[in-house]
């Protein structure tokens, strides 16, 4: 895009946020030399690559972003530029990577191999808690609002590289989660006892136009889309992640034996789950179609009952 030559030369987004103005950074973001004494320049794009690592993992507590191969997810790396309260992440078709900062109020954009901002978004934004990008680039992001718990839970909706509000929607006491399909649906995940559900924008935001969906979901948490648009949420209450495939009127089977799953992603393929059991502080990769336990990945410190995140990228799902 246009907008990511003039902003820097090495492109727009990676994983974690900050900037405390609301347009692009002024000049060049700097450049970080990892733990492992690799600097983000040293890698090639090639083959599709969107990056040199391949498994982000927002780690709130520590207030950092971990990095991964995914060869036995081996960590390769950190990225602390401009995070600040960080609770999600996502990647756009391109490699861009999203982050969504509670205490910073903000989303904070970072281009493929970057480990600074490259762009923030931050209009109408409270308290971000989730972030996802459709296929024209637009980010959404889910908000908790000023007061955790009251009824200003709200999605806002920006376009590419622009820090103005195209649409915002005001639902729930407790918005939790948001997800956009191919048809430009966006789906949200809410608390608002005894009636938490998932609501679906058919078309999009204008008109702030929701429908509840049949299928009853008790506390959920995070919320994603497999490539056959069946929605993959957490449900914190009963410890599971849900699959439900359209036309979204039951749970079809759960994914179950998780303390408190808050964020979930899945792969290119729809293998592999990424799911962040906040109660354990661990990140379980989980088989897609058997739900069994492939691998368990630990040391993070999500603080006092806040999320952290963890994203695919060479094989994630746009």
């Amino acid at each position: 895009m246009a907008r990511r030559v003039i902003l820097s030369t090495v492109g727009a987004a990676l994983l974690v946020m900050v900037a405390g103005c609301s347009g692009g950074l002024g000049g060049a973001p700097s450049r970080t030399v990892l733990a492992n004494g690799h600097s983000p320049t040293a890698f090639t794009k090639a083959d599709g690559y969107l990056g040199p690592w391949d498994l982000y993992v927002v780690d709130y507590g520590n207030g950092k972003v971990l990095l991964y191969k995914n060869k036995g997810y081996i960590p390769d790396g950190q990225i602390t530029i401009g995070l600040n309260g960080p609770q999600d992440a996502a990647l756009d078709k391109t490699g861009n990577l999203y982050v969504a900062n509670a205490t910073g109020a903000n989303v904070t954009e970072y281009g493929p191999g970057d480990a600074s901002p490259s762009y923030t978004y931050s209009s109408g934004m409270v308290q971000p808690i989730s972030v996802t990008v459709d296929a024209h680039g637009h980010v959404y992001e889910a908000d908790v609002g000023p007061n955790y718990g009251e009824n200003y839970g709200l999605v806002n909706e920006y376009a590419a590289g622009t820090n103005t509000v195209l649409n915002s929607c005001k639902i729930g006491i407790s918005l939790r989660g948001v997800a956009v399909d191919s048809r430009g649906d966006v789906f949200v995940s809410y608390i608002d006892k005894p009636k938490d559900a998932i609501a679906v924008y058919r078309g999009g935001l204008h008109g702030c136009k929701a429908q509840v969906l049949r299928a009853h979901v008790s506390g959920p948490g995070g919320i994603v889309l497999d490539r056959n648009e069946t929605v993959i949420v957490t449900e914190r209450a009963t410890g599971s992640v849900d699959i439900i495939k359209p036309p979204y009127d039951h749970i079809g089977r759960r994914v179950r034996d998780f303390y408190d799953p808050l964020h979930v992603a899945i792969n290119r393929e729809n293998t592999k789950l990424f799911v962040t059991d906040a109660g354990r502080n661990v990140v379980s990769v989980v088989d897609y179609a058997s739900a069994k336990r492939l691998q368990e990945l630990s040391g993070f410190d999500y603080g006092f009952g806040v999320a952290f995140g963890a994203v695919d990228a060479r094989d994630a799902v746009y």
